[in-house]
């Protein structure tokens, strides 16, 4: 029975040899620190590197206007297709939609959509980034949500929302 009190006696010794505290540095000693100087070929540091040549900021004037309007058109024109068969409307329809848009509109069985004929589209702008459209057509007036990343990005359709029912 002399093993387990020695090895508790061992274990104790241990954990309080782990907790003390180094002894407190000679005050008269000097420290000396060395910094290793910069090598000419280390060169400038910088995190964003590599992120590329930043694009210039949209503006909302009178093209970006008529970008969003006549992208708006379009895609509801490929929309407006419920006679398609449901591969051909999707890939017709996902050349104008982000990626979030193609997400959403993936799966859609276009004989549920009452547009056929797409009339003409009014566009409004809360910023340079963002466009909605409100689509005039033979089935009700439809919302298309439009993005852009920057200032030499295209308008891609976010959303199309169906008039309410």
């Amino acid at each position: 029975m002399r093993y387990p009190t020695t090895a508790a006696a061992l274990l104790a010794t241990a954990v309080l040899a782990g907790c003390s505290s180094p002894p407190p540095p000679d005050a008269a000693a000097p420290v000396t620190v060395t910094v290793p100087a910069p090598s000419p070929a280390d060169g400038p540091s910088d995190e964003h590197a590599g992120l590329g040549t930043p694009q210039p900021a949209p503006t909302w004037d009178a093209a970006a206007e008529q970008d969003a309007r006549l992208l708006a058109l379009d895609a509801m024109r490929a929309y407006a297709q419920p006679d398609r068969d449901p591969q051909t409307w999707y890939e017709v329809l996902a050349g104008h939609l982000t990626a979030t848009g193609q997400a959403e509109q993936y799966g859609t069985d276009p004989t549920t959509i009452t547009a056929r004929t797409v009339r003409d589209a009014t566009v409004t702008s809360p910023s340079a980034y963002l466009a909605t459209a409100q689509v005039d057509t033979d089935g009700g007036t439809y919302a298309v949500l439009m993005v852009r990343e920057d200032g030499a990005s295209p308008w891609r359709v976010e959303r199309i929302t169906p008039p309410a029912r």
